[in-house]
This record gives C-alpha cells, structure tokens and sequence, in this order.
C-alpha cells in the first residue's frame, strides 16, 4: 500500500491521472495541499527546527484558525452523526502504534467503504505521521465520501509538537469535512455545571472495571454497566480510547463489548 500511495502521488505531481484524482473533496483544502503540509511539517521536524523561530507566525495561526473555526461550524452544524452499519475487524501492526480498525459489512466491502478509529496522539507528531498514512490509505481506496476517519480526541499535551500535531487534524478535517471526523476529549469541557459535575467527569474519566484501573483510583464502570449503555443505545460496541497501552490497544472487554484504542506510545 505504501508503494501505492507513493506512486498516485508521483503521478499527480506529472499530472496524470489515477485514483487520487477522484477523492471526493467539498472542503476548503485539496488533498495536495494537505500532504504537502504533512510533509513540510515532517522536514522541519526531523531537521528539529529552533523553537525560537518556530514554523508559523502568530499571524499565520490567528488567520488559519479563526478561518478554521468559522468553516468547521458551518459543515459541522450539517453533519451530526455517522450513521454505518459495519462489522467489526482490527489489523494492528504490533509495537508501531498504527492502530488500525477498518470496519466493513458485506455491501460496503464491495464499495471499497471502511471506517478507521484513531486514539489519542498527545502531541506526539511521529505517531501522527504514522496514523495518517493509513488516513491516506482509507481515502485513496475508499473515494466518494464512503471511507470515514474518527479521531477520538486528546490530539495535543505531553508531547514536543502539540501545535503541529493539531494543525495537521485541522487542516484534513477542513480537506475532508464529510469523512474525517475530530470528537472532543477529555480535557475540552471548561465549563461544568455543578449538579450534573460528578456525570461528566464519570463519562470523560471512566474505565472499564479491571485490577488495573481500579488501582489508579478513577471512575469505574462494569460490565452490567456496558451492557445497559450498549442495550440502551442500540449499539454493539463501545470504541474508545484515553487509556495508555504499550501495545497500543487493549483487547476486548465486557464480553467484547467495548475496545480500547492508544494510538501513541507511553513515552512521548
């Protein structure tokens, strides 16, 4: 796949035509300009650019991101959900942190149609690099809108390329407003109502019932629990992540109800 992606671009750069050229792209940014983006941020990264003199002005931030906030709440207040009836499948590729779910029912596998589930980042921009060649991969093979990207959140903090690493999402989300999909995590609620606090923070804090866990003294929730919320819901399983695994994913739990995705590494 990787010679793939490097030869539908090389074509593009010669101008010929092939499967990249019929992305599907409403949003503001072409898929060009987002991988040229990708990999301008990468150069300057590797070459561990100065941070006194960093990649982008303040002018260049205020300006891409109030730009980004006001499209972002447009196409957002037209997509509210996604609504796909998909099987489950997990390819991980061990100790790379390339935490793959694609997710196919029968027709939707004849329309090259998947779903790819991303963990947290926490700044850690080589981990994004990874994860977003498979975001390429899934828009490559899945044209017409049809492959979608969720990212579950805690895209910056504790690592070195927060900015970049936020950038980076931002600017797919705004190329793919219809497929790629950016939910809030656990540090984004500023604002707590004090009768419902305890609510919340049991929503954003907890973790399903295991010696593990129980240890670090946060919010538990059981198995009765998962099958209530999943029974309530008229859903089959949970996918979510804020949990650190050294082999980026947790096996099922809760009767396979419920997954746990780290899309980055403990260290970072």
């Amino acid at each position: 796949m990787i010679e793939i992606r490097k030869q539908l671009i090389k074509d593009q750069h010669l101008g010929k035509e092939s499967e990249i050229d019929q992305i599907e792209i409403p949003g503001v940014f072409s898929y060009e300009q987002v991988y040229k983006l990708k990999n301008d941020i990468r150069r300057a990264v590797e070459q561990q650019f100065d941070r006194n003199y960093p990649l982008f002005t303040l002018d260049d931030l205020n300006i891409f991101l109030d730009y980004a906030m006001k499209y972002y709440q447009e196409i957002e207040n037209k997509i509210q959900h996604i609504d796909i009836d998909v099987h489950f499948g997990m390819n991980i590729n061990m100790n790379t942190n390339e935490d793959c779910s694609q997710l196919n029912n029968e027709n939707q596998t004849t329309n090259k149609s998947g779903l790819l589930i991303v963990g947290d980042i926490h700044g850690n921009f080589n981990a994004l690099l990874k994860v977003l060649d498979i975001v390429d991969d899934v828009l490559i093979q899945n044209s017409h809108s049809r492959g979608k990207i969720v990212f579950l959140g805690d895209f910056i903090d504790r690592g070195d390329y927060s900015l970049e690493c936020a950038l980076l999402i931002i600017a797919y989300k705004l190329a793919f407003p219809n497929q790629i999909f950016l939910i809030r995590d656990t540090d984004s609620f500023k604002v707590l109502l004090t009768r419902h606090r305890q609510i919340l923070n049991f929503i954003q804090w907890g973790d399903p019932d295991t010696n593990e866990n129980i240890k670090k003294q946060r919010p538990q929730f059981n198995t009765e629990s998962t099958n209530r919320f999943v029974r309530a819901n008229g859903i089959d399983l949970i996918i979510r992540a804020h949990q650190e695994s050294e082999m980026g994913f947790y096996p099922p739990q809760h009767n396979g109800k419920i997954s746990t995705i780290f899309s980055t590494d403990s260290e970072h």
